[in-house]
């Protein structure tokens, strides 16, 4: 997923997790930052992308 934020910053990765009443979740970023907290209220816009294959090793 990607999360663009009011402020034009586009972060992307995993949602981790999703509080019962939808108003925070947790995003684990796939630039390495760790895991995020984001806030509904922010005005943040989620955006589905499609998963990239992983290369075989």
């Amino acid at each position: 997923m990607e999360v663009r934020t009011a402020g034009g910053a586009v972060m992307s990765g995993t949602i981790d997790m999703i509080a019962a009443d939808r108003s925070v979740f947790w995003m684990i970023r796939n630039d390495g930052a760790g895991r995020t907290m984001l806030f509904a209220g922010d005005g943040v816009a989620v955006i589905k992308v499609p998963q990239r294959e992983q290369a075989a090793a």
